[in-house]
């Protein structure tokens, strides 16, 4: 069931740094438009998504702390 929402979602997930804010603006619009249909488990696996975006970013602070 989920992964329906999971391979529509990984068409706008990117790794590199410089298109995450990118693909984040569109994961959160899915979000939203889920969240507008009422269709709580696509909202939540997009959800998901962001939380790991927040998660690398802070990761990525954290590394380049580290090399100061």
């Amino acid at each position: 069931m989920a992964e329906a929402y999971k391979l529509a979602i990984l068409l706008y997930w990117r790794f590199i740094m410089v298109e995450k804010g990118k693909s984040s603006d569109k994961i959160c619009q899915l979000f939203l438009n889920y969240l507008e249909k009422d269709d709580f488990v696509g909202a939540y696996m997009a959800y998901k998504f962001l939380q790991m975006v927040i998660h690398m970013q802070g990761d990525m602070l954290i590394i380049k702390a580290e090399k100061i």
